[in-house]
């Protein structure tokens, strides 16, 4: 079932949600070239971000949300896309190196985790990390995750090992 949302009214009132994305995009230590998709991008604030972050990499923002793309789409650039979709749809046969979502609802944050596990499962990706935090977490750092194969620290484990690689082979 899609829910519609106000895409312009959404950029007005999510100021903690992108404050705290900021800062978790600043933490992945991207090198430029990586490919990402933004699950339920919303106005495609937070995407925006990444994709500057990837002058020789890609983004694309998918959202359920007609009124959320429709705020993100004077966003797109050269390296990022928006597209109108439904998670349960999802029919990309390309490799993403990281898959990003910030979101609010618990009912949400569920459907992230089963997609990114079978992601991850099928070999799809070698990891994704769903990550649930209060309004609060900007001052408190308190975070949830929903299972051993989405943690934030198996992420960063085989984000750098990719980066490390990488490295290795440019030498």
């Amino acid at each position: 079932m899609t829910h519609e949302f106000d895409g312009k009214k959404y950029e007005k009132a999510s100021a903690h949600q992108k404050e705290w994305g900021a800062k978790l995009i600043a933490e992945f230590g991207m090198k430029g070239t990586e490919r990402v998709l933004d699950l339920g991008c919303g106005d495609g604030t937070l995407t925006v971000q990444i994709a500057e972050r990837l002058p020789q990499g890609e983004v694309v923002g998918i959202d359920a949300s007609q009124g959320m793309i429709d705020a993100a789409l004077p966003k797109t650039q050269q390296n990022l896309q928006f597209l109108l979709m439904d998670i349960n749809e999802l029919d990309f046969v390309e490799r993403f190196d990281i898959v990003f979502s910030v979101f609010n609802d618990a009912s949400y944050a569920e459907r992230y985790n089963i997609l990114c596990r079978k992601l991850v499962q099928e070999g799809l990706y070698s990891a994704a990390s769903v990550i649930l935090s209060p309004r609060t977490a900007l001052e408190t750092g308190e975070y949830t995750e929903l299972s051993e194969l989405t943690n934030l620290k198996t992420f960063v484990s085989v984000l750098a090992g990719h980066i490390a690689a990488e490295a290795a082979r440019a030498s």
